[in-house]
């Protein structure tokens, strides 16, 4: 695709523009607020790579090739008036030659005709395509006779195997994906947990009258030791909820019952003791992690 402009450095520069296609005089209009140059690599990636967003002008680029169209710049604006130009280019243009789908210069977003006519052409093409698969199939012609637009969906269609097909299995569970945790890395989980919990806050934890019953190291030591101990939890469920008993606490949700202040299962749960010098006397509880150095 050439570039004609009549002076290279307006390239560094924002408007509007246009692709036209030489043999037919067809154009298609966009505006850019980066600068020309770079829209134009846009254009011609996505046309090169058979990707671009308008179907109308990728048809076109792919059936007169690539030197059958040129770039060019309409008008040289702001940023903040791109769309304003675009639009006027919009309005005043022969829509019998322009490739340009979408009336709007609003973006890439298809008006509900276009997308109901786009919706009929894969109909219609799926619909031509499906006999000659079937002749291929039966032996009746070989792939060279079929038209050359349906050859790469029909290739597709005979060389596609389900990973699965014709195959059965008492269970699943030699295709789960197994979890390699060697000693070194487990060790390494346990240092880093550790570290971790160091740093944390500690958590005060009281009852719905604000009465302290204990604290801890850092919310995930809570959590583990939630199961152990005897606190007037209050939760509104009866039963246990994915597999977790009632009195079972999550790190996350006490982390979140400190940041808003508000309680979780009944218990409020504290980052500063709300009674200095007595809630905070004893050493906080913690899980003993064994240490283990990797080796």
């Amino acid at each position: 695709m050439n570039i004609k402009v009549e002076n290279p450095k307006d390239l560094e520069l924002t408007g509007v523009y246009q692709i036209k296609n030489i043999i037919n005089n067809k154009i298609y209009i966009g505006s850019t607020k980066q600068c020309f140059r770079v829209r134009f690599n846009h254009h011609l990636q996505a046309l090169r790579k058979n990707k671009h967003k308008n179907p109308h002008l990728q048809n076109a680029w792919n059936k007169y090739g690539e030197s059958m169209f040129e770039f060019s710049i309409l008008k040289v604006c702001k940023k903040e008036d791109t769309y304003l130009w675009e639009q006027q280019y919009l309005d005043n243009r022969n829509k019998e030659l322009s490739y340009n789908i979408n009336p709007n210069a609003t973006g890439p977003s298809l008006e509900e005709e276009s997308l109901k006519r786009e919706l009929e052409s894969r109909k219609k093409f799926y619909k031509e395509c499906i006999p000659f698969y079937k002749k291929l199939k039966n032996g009746e012609i070989q792939l060279n006779e079929i038209p050359i637009k349906f050859q790469k969906m029909i290739k597709h269609y005979i060389t596609y195997s389900p990973w699965n097909k014709n195959k059965s299995y008492n269970n699943t569970e030699h295709l789960k994906v197994p979890h390699k945790r060697t000693e070194k890395l487990i060790q390494k989980y346990k240092i880093q947990s550790e570290n971790l919990r160091k740093i944390s806050k500690i958590v005060y934890v009281y009852n719905c009258n604000k009465v302290f019953l204990d604290s801890f190291r850092s919310a995930k030591d809570l959590e583990e030791l939630s199961l152990t101990l005897n606190l007037p939890i209050c939760s509104r469920f009866k039963k246990e909820r994915m597999g977790k008993p009632i009195k079972f606490l999550q790190s996350v949700n006490i982390l979140k019952a400190m940041k808003t202040e508000k309680t979780y299962k009944g218990l409020y749960f504290m980052d500063k003791p709300l009674h200095p010098g007595m809630d905070d006397k004893n050493e906080p509880k913690s899980v003993k992690t064994e240490m283990l150095i990797p080796r």
